[in-house]
């Protein structure tokens, strides 16, 4: 990391953008990797919880919840969240090619 970065040994340091923008850039393509590959969206709970204990995360918003397993683990394994913040504008039907949506 660049000189007086915050950012903790723990977590790579992103090479395009700087700070939190880099970081969940690269974090999100990952997670679409893995989803295109086969793997659903689950594999990568454990690193979303070791990220965020790794930054001694208090506070977590989660946007996007689907059916909770996400916030699930993370509950039970980010052991330094202390609030828990869900937010999920869900309407059914937005697209009709979309399982989700159904």
């Amino acid at each position: 990391p660049p000189p007086g970065d915050p950012t903790p040994a723990c977590v790579p340091h992103p090479k395009h953008c700087r700070g939190l923008c880099a970081q969940v850039g690269s974090f999100v393509q990952k997670q679409r990797d893995g989803v295109s590959d086969g793997r659903g969206w689950s594999w990568y709970y454990d690193a979303v919880a070791q990220y965020a204990t790794c930054m001694n995360a208090r506070v977590w918003v989660e946007v996007g919840a689907a059916w909770g397993a996400l916030s699930r683990h993370m509950l039970r394994h980010a052991t330094t969240i202390q609030e828990y913040h869900v937010v999920d504008p869900f309407r059914g039907g937005y697209d009709k090619d979309d399982p989700m949506s159904q």
